[in-house]
């Protein structure tokens, strides 16, 4: 017995049988050898966890009607036109590749047009699309089993508001959905157009990436175009990716397969809804009137990132950054300004911002109200020190 994966060994097939024999209560004639290994895989052989992992899963495609999403669901024009990203051709195995285009996409306009929940039901209609109709396709169209996808990751112009807090939850969602109810499924990720700053991106997302999951990322460098033409056919890649393919009007980026996002007109925008965040984060705090309130946070890498996400409730308030220059406690005025103090309507929209941190240190966060004679301030946030991944970094300098 052999999967595309490799041989299994005689201990392994033993296991395989006792899987079926554990699950023989949902087990289905689709359910073959390879289907099912994608769960012993994912727990490691550890049989018990893969069970409780499959039976969790089938629990959760009832609940969300996958079997019927692709007749039961129409994408909403906010996805079909401003969620970057598509289906557009294959690589030299055979597999379907999916365009993931972090830097383009309006997040948030998306979050302020739909729930968390909406769009994970997007991403969850077309990865059902890749399972149902993709998957099957390229298997009869090469006479293999094709079964795994590959990924291409654009961060060309991606810029640091991606930290803001429900942007992150989105991505963590859809991240814990792949990795949760289709195992196994990547092929091969290609990243490219890597900012400097991607070892910071790559340490948030990677605690939510199995090992199997990291272990398939590529990250490309400058010469990206040429190593990709290493793994998939010209005819394949848009011209703009380094390939000849173009769309029915000639567009080199082929926009009219591949949506390219944009801003998401106000219009999208759900009216008197407050926006989805996870709050377990979060911290609130009362900021008197007349007075301000400063929270201390330690660098110890040079290289490291300060990010804030906060608001407050009913009136603005002023905020800046600064690092303290000695050990000893010291007034704003004595400390280095890194980020210009000033009056921001974080009641009105969410602040969220990000600093590189070149020199390790004590970096001041101050809340300011010494301007309000009569009104204290309600403030909740979430700051952390964002560490880069070491292992990465030192890729991203031979770049």
């Amino acid at each position: 017995m052999a999967d595309h994966w490799g041989p299994l060994t005689d201990k392994q097939k033993v296991q395989l049988e006792q899987f079926k024999v554990n699950i023989k209560d949902v087990l289905k004639p689709e359910y073959d050898n390879e289907y099912l290994l994608r769960w012993i895989r994912a727990r490691e052989w550890d049989l018990k966890k893969a069970e409780q992992m499959l039976r969790a899963s089938l629990e959760w495609r009832k609940k969300n009607g996958c079997d019927t999403i692709l007749k039961d669901y129409t994408p909403p024009e906010l996805f079909t036109k401003y969620f970057p990203g598509n289906y557009l051709g294959v690589d030299k195995q055979g597999r379907p590749i999916w365009w993931e285009l972090l830097g383009v996409i309006d997040m948030r306009g998306v979050v302020f047009s739909a729930t968390k929940k909406d769009i994970v039901r997007y991403r969850m209609y077309k990865t059902e699309e890749l399972y149902t109709q993709l998957f099957p396709e390229q298997t009869k169209k090469t006479g293999k089993r094709i079964d795994k996808v590959a990924f291409i990751v654009d961060l060309a112009n991606i810029s640091l508001k991606v930290l803001w807090k429900p942007a992150i939850d989105v991505y963590t969602e859809l991240l814990s959905m792949y990795e949760a109810h289709y195992p196994e499924t990547l092929g091969q990720c290609y990243v490219i157009n890597e900012p400097p700053y991607l070892p910071i991106l790559y340490n948030v997302v990677k605690p939510f990436l199995a090992e199997y999951t990291r272990s398939k990322i590529m990250f490309l460098g400058k010469n990206w175009k040429q190593v990709l033409l290493e793994h998939i056919d010209a005819d394949q890649l848009p011209v703009h990716y380094g390939g000849t393919r173009v769309g029915p009007d000639g567009d080199p980026q082929c926009k009219s397969l591949l949506c390219f996002g944009g801003p998401v007109p106000e219009s999208f925008y759900t009216k008197n809804r407050e926006v989805d965040v996870d709050m377990t984060q979060f911290t609130t705090i009362n900021v008197s009137r007349a007075t301000s309130t400063k929270l201390e946070f330690q660098v110890d890498e040079p290289g490291s990132m300060l990010s804030w996400n906060f608001w407050t409730n009913d009136n603005d308030i002023g905020f800046g950054v600064y690092r303290r220059t000695g050990n000893e406690r010291q007034k704003k005025e004595d400390m280095d300004e890194i980020v210009d103090n000033c009056r921001v309507n974080s009641h009105l929209v969410p602040e969220c911002g990000t600093v590189l941190c070149d020199k390790p240190g004590t970096y001041i966060v101050r809340f300011d109200n010494t301007y309000s004679w009569l009104s204290s301030k309600k403030v909740s946030y979430l700051i952390q020190v964002l560490a880069p991944d070491k292992e990465l970094e030192k890729q991203v300098t031979n770049f």
